[in-house]
C-alpha cells in the first residue's frame, strides 16, 4: 500500500495538495504585509490597518475552509465507522480519488464492512445450524444464568418437564429450583440418575459444564436419556439367550415328540392290562403335551427376537382401536376418541393393542371391571391411553423384562412385544398406576 501511495502521480493525491494548497493559501496574506517593508512600501497607519484586517479575514476564510476540507472527509470516516460498530453494513463509502490517502482509509474501511459482513453472515448461519441441531436433538440441553435462571431450553427439554405450552415469558420466569434441576446444577458431573420428571422417567446421564457470557457465569445442563439404549443392550443380550435356548430345546423337543408317537403306536400293538395301558397312554399323553406347550413357549420368545420389518401404511386408529375392541370384549371395553389417522405397521399396531386390552380385562375388577380404552393427538404425536379399574402394578422394576410375569399361565412376553412395537414406530410405552385405582398403560406414537 505504501509503495502504491509513494509513487502515485501528485495530480492523483488529490486529499494531501488540496490541504496543502488550502495551508499554503493561509500563508499568503502574511506573507504579503511581511513583504511589503523588504519592497520599500511603508503604508500609513489606516493603510497598513487596512491590509492587515484583509489578511485576518483572508486568513480567516482560507481556514475554514481547510477546515471544511479535511473535517468533512473525516466526518464521513467516521460516520462509516460508526454505522459498523452498530452492526449496519449498508454503508459504503465512496472513493473520489483512490489513490490519495482518504482514498486508501476509505478503501480500508469498505474492505473492513465486506470483512465483518461476510463474518457475521458466518456467524448467523452457524448459530442457526446450532439453534437447529439443539433443537431437533434428543437430549434435553438447558442454559442457566448466574441466579440459576432459566435461559434457554430445547424441544426435549421441554417435552421432558412437560413445558411444551410455555412461551418464551413463561421460561423464562423459572429458575433450577422451581424446575427440580439444582441438584444437578450443584453437583459436578459426568454422573447417572434414576429421576422421574413430569414428561418421563429414566435413568439420566447428567453432564454440566460453565461458561462466561458478558462477564458472568452460566450453566450448561444436558440429559441424556439411557434407558433405550440400555434396553437395547439389554434386549440384544435376551435375544442372543433366546435364539441359543430355542435352538437347544427344539433339537431335543423334536426326538420327544417324535418318541411320544411311536410309543402311542407299539403301546396300541402290545397287549396288557387295561389299568398298566391307560397309564402309560396318560404318561405319553403328559409328555406330548408339555412337548408342545414347551414348543409354543419358545416359539413365542422366537417371535419377540425376530420380529418382522415394519410395513407401514396410513390407516385410520378409530377403526383399528374399534376392530380391536370387539375382538376382546366390547361389552367391557368403552372406547373414546376423534378420528385419527397414522403412519403404522396395521398388524403389529393392533397386536400391541390386543396385548394390552387383554392385560386390562384380565386384571380389571371381575364383577364390574371395564377398560377404559381412549385416544386423541397433542402436538406432534398421538396418545393412546388403556385404563383398568383393577389392583394396579406390582412394586417391580421387572415389568418389561423378558420371563417376568405376574399371572399363573402367563409366559413374560406380551408386555416386552408391545414395547418393542411401539419403539420400532419411534414410540414410548410405558405403564403406571391410575390416581383413581387401577393402572393406566400410556403408548405414545409419532403423528403422521
Amino acid at each position: 500500500m505504501k509503495q502504491r501511495l509513494n509513487s502515485a502521480p501528485p495530480n492523483r493525491a488529490r486529499f494531501e495538495w488540496r490541504a496543502l494548497v488550502l495551508a499554503s493559501l493561509a500563508a499568503i496574506p502574511f506573507a504579503v504585509l511581511a513583504l511589503l517593508p523588504i519592497i520599500g512600501i511603508q503604508p500609513d497607519l489606516h493603510a497598513g490597518l487596512a491590509w492587515f484586517v484583509m489578511a485576518v479575514f483572508f486568513w480567516w476564510l482560507s481556514l475554514r475552509w481547510l477546515r471544511h476540507s479535511i473535517a468533512y472527509p473525516l466526518r464521513t470516516v467516521s460516520t462509516l465507522l460508526e454505522a459498523l460498530r452498530e452492526g449496519d453494513y449498508l454503508m459504503r463509502g465512496r472513493l473520489d480519488a483512490p489513490e490519495d490517502a482518504l482514498g486508501e482509509v476509505v478503501r480500508e474501511v469498505n474492505l473492513l464492512r465486506d470483512t465483518l459482513h461476510r463474518q457475521r453472515a458466518q456467524v448467523l448461519e452457524t448459530l442457526a445450524l446450532l439453534r437447529k441441531v439443539i433443537e431437533t436433538a434428543d437430549m434435553a440441553v438447558f442454559t442457566f444464568g448466574p441466579e440459576h435462571r432459566l435461559k434457554l431450553v430445547n424441544a426435549a427439554g421441554r417435552k421432558l418437564l412437560g413445558l411444551e405450552d410455555a412461551d418464551e415469558d413463561q421460561l423464562g420466569k423459572l429458575d433450577a429450583t422451581t424446575l427440580g434441576l439444582t441438584e444437578f446444577l450443584e453437583t459436578p458431573g459426568p454422573f447417572i440418575s434414576d429421576r422421574e420428571f413430569a414428561g418421563g422417567s429414566g435413568r439420566w446421564e447428567v453432564k454440566q459444564r460453565t461458561f462466561i457470557e458478558n462477564g458472568q457465569t452460566h450453566y450448561l445442563l444436558v440429559l441424556s436419556d439411557l434407558s433405550r439404549a440400555l434396553r437395547e443392550e439389554e434386549r440384544g443380550a435376551w435375544h442372543r439367550l433366546i435364539r441359543v435356548m430355542g435352538h437347544e430345546i427344539n433339537n431335543s423337543l423334536v426326538p420327544i415328540q417324535s418318541l411320544t408317537e411311536v410309543m402311542e403306536s407299539r403301546l396300541r400293538q402290545v397287549q396288557m392290562p387295561s389299568a398298566v395301558a391307560t397309564d402309560l397312554h396318560e404318561a405319553i399323553d403328559l409328555i406330548a403335551g408339555r412337548a408342545e406347550s414347551l414348543r409354543q413357549f419358545i416359539s413365542g420368545y422366537t417371535l419377540l427376537a425376530r420380529l418382522p420389518q415394519l410395513e407401514i401404511q396410513q390407516l385410520n386408529l378409530s377403526e383399528l382401536i374399534h376392530r380391536v375392541a370387539l375382538l376382546q370384549d366390547a361389552d367391557r371395553v368403552r372406547c373414546r376418541g376423534q378420528d385419527l389417522h397414522i403412519n403404522a405397521d396395521p398388524v403389529q399396531l393392533e397386536q400391541l393393542l390386543i396385548n394390552l386390552v387383554k392385560n386390562a380385562l384380565e386384571a380389571a375388577d371381575e364383577d364390574s371391571g371395564e377398560v377404559e380404552l381412549s385416544w386423541s393427538k397433542q402436538r406432534d404425536e398421538v396418545l393412546i391411553e388403556v385404563a383398568d379399574n383393577g389392583p394396579g402394578l406390582p412394586q417391580s422394576d421387572n415389568i418389561f423384562v423378558p420371563f417376568f410375569t405376574t399371572k399363573p399361565k402367563g409366559s413374560g412376553i406380551g408386555l416386552v412385544l408391545c414395547r418393542r412395537i411401539a419403539e420400532a414406530h419411534g414410540g414410548q410405552l410405558t405403564l403406571s398406576n391410575h390416581p383413581k385405582g387401577g393402572c393406566l398403560a400410556m403408548l405414545r406414537l409419532p403423528a403422521s
